[in-house]
Order: C-alpha cells, then sequence, then structure tokens
C-alpha cells in the first residue's frame, strides 16, 4: 500500500492520499478537520488563516489518527518540523500542568520537598509554600512583602537545590 504522503507549501498543510485510499472514511475526516478538496485526493488547509495553536492541534491529530488507523505516513522536512514542535509543545504544556497540579493539591509532603540537612529555621506555613514554589520551578524570585522572612525563604529554597545540586550560588 501507498503512503499518505503530508507536506508543507507556503502556508498551506497538504495531504495527498494513495489511490487506493480515495473515498476512504480518511477523506470524510479530513473534511471535518477543516481541510479542502478539488479532487478526492489531495486535500489542503491554510495553516496561517487557522493559527499556530489549532495548527498544532491538528497536526497532532492527523498522526494519531493515521498512527491509529495503522496508515503508513510520510512527511515532508517542513512538515515533520510542524509535528516535532507540537509534540514539544504538548510536553511542555504537560510539565506545566504537572508542576501546577502539585503545587494546588500539594500533593508533595514537605519532608520530600523542602528538608535539607543544612536548612535548620523553623518556617511558617506560607512560607512553605513559597520554598515549594521555588524549589519546584526552573527560575524563581521572592518579592514578598517586607517582614515576610523573604531572605529565610531564599535560603531554604537555596539549600535544598544546593543539596540536589541544582545551583551554585544565590543573589540576595
Amino acid at each position: 500500500m501507498n503512503s499518505i504522503c503530508i507536506y508543507k507549501s507556503n502556508n498551506e498543510l497538504k495531504i495527498s492520499l494513495p489511490d487506493a485510499l480515495i473515498g476512504s472514511n480518511i477523506s470524510s475526516t479530513l473534511t471535518l478537520l477543516g481541510f479542502e478538496s478539488n479532487n478526492k485526493k489531495d486535500f489542503t488547509i491554510d495553516i496561517e488563516a487557522v493559527g499556530s495553536i489549532k495548527t498544532n492541534k491538528l497536526i497532532m491529530q492527523l498522526n494519531s489518527y493515521f498512527t491509529n488507523e495503522k496508515y503508513e505516513c510520510k512527511y515532508d522536512k517542513e512538515s515533520g518540523d510542524l509535528l516535532l514542535n507540537a509534540t514539544e509543545e504538548i510536553k511542555s504544556a504537560d510539565r506545566i500542568k504537572v508542576l501546577a497540579k502539585g503545587l494546588l493539591t500539594k500533593e508533595n509532603p514537605d519532608k520530600e520537598i523542602l528538608h535539607s540537612n543544612k536548612f535548620r529555621r523553623s518556617l511558617m506555613d506560607f512560607q512553605k509554600e513559597s520554598v515549594r514554589h521555588m524549589v519546584e520551578i526552573p527560575y524563581a524570585a521572592n518579592f514578598s512583602v517586607p517582614g515576610s522572612g523573604k531572605t529565610t525563604m531564599v535560603y531554604a529554597a537555596y539549600s535544598k537545590l544546593k543539596e540536589k545540586r541544582e545551583v551554585e550560588k544565590i543573589l540576595i
């Protein structure tokens, strides 16, 4: 069986079906996804008109659909790059969701996140939340109100990150 060809030309994502698949359920699926066809073999969608977010979703849906249906696909370099970028964006979004969920539900106990062998001060609850946040995200700063214990919070986060060998220095 011939492959489904997916390629990007100018601002259009194009799909060309092999003769064996003309008139199959793929044609109606592509039409439902917003593709247009002048014949029953070639389909196009203007990716500039639909926008980058919808294009990412669209290429991921196509890849998933074709994979699930066990169709062989060939991507040109540009459409392959679209798929790769969409996959990376989804992975990044998933990582952010996991971090946010952990912060909101406090699934991680304080001992795992906040315990450090070298930091000896006690933290108040609101300080623990701030330290947990600083430890879990890649970059952080603390601009809390005067007297809230910013220095203690930053030292606590620094102590844990230094123990995990994620930082070497701190600026206060």
